[in-house]
């Protein structure tokens, strides 16, 4: 939803960003800060874009400056450094969870867990639409750049197995929660997790939806063990899954009706065939959940970028978008850097 921009008193404002921020302000009675000095704007710039201080040279450099255009410069110049994805990539790599060790009692390393790494510094260093970036993670084998699926194996595995079968079943059940909480939480804001024992107490996600999106990611196994992830990257590992069904309080022993791979169906999602081909069900949810009218999307990533260079989001719970998250500070604000980023090719 685009909003018209709002009206202002007695401010100048550079941009439409700061309208917004502005007529808040004004509401409330409070007369915005004077413009910072040179050398504490570099200094936020470089702190929040690269994680470092700036040099005295290059505050010298800016502060000496005096062309019209000296702040649009230093900002080209710091988005340019290798630097810049470092430190972003870390942003978004907490956010899945990822590491170089499997985590639980084992706690084995991952000693090839870095090209996913790799490849999130890269997508930031060379400003990958974050449509691709999101289609990648989930399907990039079938995109050709396979390294990106690293996502959905990024969290802890259990690699202490058991010759009892609940036991199996259940830890199976939990690699796939954790891939299904993840892709809910990154990408949509949304706990899509809370449905996997009954339907969402609070947001519009049913027992179904849940088990329709984990048809979608049953053929999705992690490498099997130190040995193997020691020999080659530690990626995803894919195989054609057998039935899904709804499972009665998330209890593997008490399976009911059949579903089908899929998606939300209040956030207009969709429905496959049961049998469809694996690396199918992956991509279609892939483009679902990249389509420009997607709800959660395009919110979900302008709210954890404006979180990261100001200190927190327009909503305040970045990985919960629902009813039980907080609500924005400025909706029109976030709806219409939303939308700008979607015109923009993401």
């Amino acid at each position: 939803v685009k909003h018209a921009l709002p009206t202002v008193s007695a401010h100048v404002s550079a941009n439409q960003i700061d309208l917004w921020v502005l007529a808040k302000l004004d509401a409330a009675g409070i007369t915005p800060s004077a413009m910072a000095p040179r050398p504490t704007l570099l200094r936020r710039l470089s702190l929040v874009m690269l994680g470092l201080p700036p040099s005295p040279l290059q505050v010298a450099r800016f502060v000496k400056d005096g062309r019209p255009d000296a702040w649009e410069r230093v900002v080209d110049r710091t988005l340019a450094r290798p630097e810049y994805g470092e430190r972003w990539a870390q942003h978004w790599i907490d956010i899945t969870g990822w590491g170089e060790t499997d985590g639980y009692e084992g706690n084995e390393s991952r000693s090839h867990a870095w090209p996913y790494r790799d490849y999130v510094i890269e997508a930031w260093n060379s400003d990958k639409p974050y449509d691709d970036f999101v289609r990648e993670q989930i399907a990039g084998d079938a995109l050709g750049n396979p390294r990106a699926t690293g996502f959905l194996v990024a969290g802890p595995v259990d690699r202490v197995k058991s010759p009892n079968r609940a036991l199996t079943l259940n830890q199976r059940q939990d690699e796939l929660a954790r891939i299904i909480d993840t892709t809910g939480t990154a990408f949509m804001g949304m706990t899509i997790g809370c449905a996997r024992c009954h339907t969402h107490k609070f947001d519009p996600i049913t027992h179904y939806d849940y088990y329709a999106i984990q048809a979608v990611f049953a053929g999705v196994q992690h490498p099997s063990g130190a040995g193997a992830a020691a020999a080659s990257p530690y990626l995803s590992k894919f195989v054609q899954p057998g039935p899904t069904h709804v499972l009665v309080r998330g209890d593997p022993f008490l399976p009911e009706e059949l579903v089908s791979p899929g998606a939300i169906l209040s956030l207009a999602g969709f429905a496959m065939r049961a049998g469809v081909p694996e690396q199918t069900r992956r991509l279609r949810f892939a483009r679902w959940l990249t389509r420009m009218d997607h709800p959660l999307t395009w919110r979900v990533i302008v709210n954890r970028l404006w979180q990261h260079h100001f200190g927190q989001g327009l909503v305040a719970t970045p990985s919960d978008l629902g009813a039980n998250g907080t609500l924005p500070t400025h909706p029109r604000l976030l709806d219409r850097l939303a939308l700008e980023l979607v015109r923009a090719g993401g």
